[in-house]
């Protein structure tokens, strides 16, 4: 078993208790395409997790997305406890 094996698993259980595939796609790609103040792109950093840009999602599913990712993080496995809340999106 491999590492990155290991950092999936806690995904791979939470995929087959709940259908949420789909919302951590669409978190994912709601935190790549944020844009700085000039236009440009800014890539994944994490933002969707702070308070002032879950205000602006209104998106159910992304929050309660949010929510799975930082339970996997602090509940995961040695690995998902490494990663950052980026990389984990």
């Amino acid at each position: 078993m491999n590492l990155n094996h290991i950092a999936k698993k806690p995904f791979f259980d939470l995929f087959y208790a709940k259908p949420c595939m789909a919302a951590m796609l669409r978190s994912a790609i709601y935190d790549a395409s944020f844009l700085n103040a000039d236009g440009s792109a800014r890539g994944p950093r994490g933002s969707m997790l702070l308070q002032s840009q879950q205000k602006i999602i209104k998106s159910k599913e992304i929050k309660e997305t949010v929510a799975q990712i930082e339970e996997i993080g602090m509940q995961g496995n040695h690995i998902t406890a490494e990663l950052t809340y980026t990389d984990l999106i």
